[in-house]
């Protein structure tokens, strides 16, 4: 009886701690992909616009959300990817066994474009944090400056 529940308990832990470690690799690449495309993004658009010395709340919320939304492409697939990886993991037979396999499967099975699902909510959810953002900082700027007028 209680080899029975020790073999069950090994068991269930094993589990668990696979399923917290499924899909790692592709959690690593997407952050990865994500900080140093937004990194370079900003950069170059904030180099290509010049206006890094600019009053205007627009302007920097145009520059801002060409980043994230830009980032948010490249990087969705792999998100997808991720969540499936993890919600399969604890299945009993797997779906999927790597990255590589989960993106042929869905491409395979529910077409390319299954990798996008949801892709709306994130982008909703980019241009409202920059906004929220760039109304902040320009607030900010317009406090702490000399000139208390903030141009729109």
């Amino acid at each position: 009886m209680i080899m029975r529940e020790v073999r069950f308990n090994y068991f269930k832990i094993n589990k668990i701690v696979e399923g917290c470690y499924t899909g790692l690799d592709t959690a690593v690449l997407e952050q990865v992909v994500d900080f140093t495309l937004s990194y370079f993004l900003y950069s170059y658009v904030d180099r290509y616009l010049a206006i890094r010395d600019s009053d205007s709340i627009w302007l920097n919320v145009a520059k801002e959300c060409v980043t994230p939304v830009i980032s948010s492409v490249v990087t969705y697939p792999l998100k997808t990817v991720r969540s499936r990886l993890a919600f399969f993991a604890g299945n009993k037979e797997k779906k999927y066994t790597n990255t590589i396999d989960c993106v042929r499967k869905i491409i395979n099975e529910e077409g390319f474009w299954a990798l996008y699902k949801g892709i709306d909510i994130r982008m909703i959810r980019n241009v409202a944090r920059v906004i929220i953002f760039s109304v902040a900082e320009s607030i900010i700027v317009g406090v702490t400056s000399s000139s208390p007028v903030v141009k729109l």
